[in-house]
């Protein structure tokens, strides 16, 4: 466990800029929820994707 959360943490910098790379460019193209949710999903896949979202909320 504790070699998983030392991975996570080394990921997470470079992971939560993509996110929100891709949060502010599909705002700009004013896209809904679903479609960021969507290719979020594809990219990192389900368990990742709810990590992010609850660092994401965590950060703000």
């Amino acid at each position: 466990m504790k070699i998983i959360k030392i991975l996570m943490r080394i990921q997470d910098k470079i992971k939560i800029r993509y996110f929100l790379y891709i949060i502010n460019k599909l705002l700009q193209q004013k896209t809904s929820l679903f479609i960021i949710k969507y290719k979020l999903y594809k990219k990192y896949g389900r368990i990742n994707l709810l990590y992010m979202i609850l660092k994401y909320y965590l950060i703000f």
